[in-house]
């Protein structure tokens, strides 16, 4: 497998060092003129150098074909999800993705398992492919990330709890919270648009997805 053994990721480091990166997260999103190397999600169907995935749904043929680097942004191994009480085979996920969208191995850099435990402590819940993605980033030799955006995932499977908002596993405050962190403790790392806007957006895709299964 290609996981970072001790969370060291070669392949990446080699690639984003001495350069700036776009992280662009809206799908479809136009990248800047003049920028060294772009990074796109899931199933974006545009163009980039660096494609992170968590390995699920469906793939993009586009980024399939055409990154320099794929980040895979879910550890290998089944996971608990605390404090939900979920589990995650990823390695079956991960093996069914790369038959069909026919990757390499030698074109992946996987999230080490540590490295992705710490930060699912941190949250506590489980980690956006964004955040994994630029935690990987915050340990190379990256000049400047400009994140352009963030989207972050939602479902309406559970809208509301203890007052507090999530996206499936995900949550929104926690997650803005360590964005909010990494912005304020490394000047490498540059945001474009309002967090809480994101933020807010988000809820307003959960809160409709429960309104139409409740119709």
């Amino acid at each position: 497998m290609n996981h970072a053994a001790d969370d060291i990721y070669p392949r990446l480091t080699a690639l984003v060092t001495g350069r700036r990166v776009d992280m662009l997260c809206a799908k479809g999103a136009a990248a800047p003129r003049g920028v060294d190397l772009t990074m796109r999600f899931n199933q974006d169907e545009a163009p980039a150098d660096i494609w992170a995935t968590a390995f699920y749904g469906p793939f993009s043929a586009t980024l399939a074909a055409g990154a320099r680097l794929i980040l895979g942004t879910v550890p290998e191994g089944r996971r608990d999800i605390q404090p939900h009480g979920w589990h995650k085979d990823f390695s079956a996920e991960r093996a069914e993705f790369m038959a069909r969208a026919r990757l390499s191995n030698d074109r992946i850099e996987q999230v080490g398992v540590e490295h992705w435990r710490s930060l699912q402590a941190r949250m506590p819940a489980l980690p956006m492919s964004g955040l994994v993605a630029l935690s990987m980033l915050e340990r190379t030799g990256v000049v400047r990330c400009v994140i352009h955006g963030m989207t972050f995932y939602a479902d309406a499977r559970t809208p509301l709890r203890d007052g507090r908002w999530y996206g499936d596993v995900h949550d929104l405050h926690l997650a803005a919270l360590w964005l909010r962190q990494l912005l304020r403790a490394d000047r490498r790392f540059e945001f474009v648009g309002d967090i809480d806007a994101c933020v807010e957006a988000t809820r307003a895709r959960i809160t409709a997805g429960a309104r139409n299964r409740l119709v």
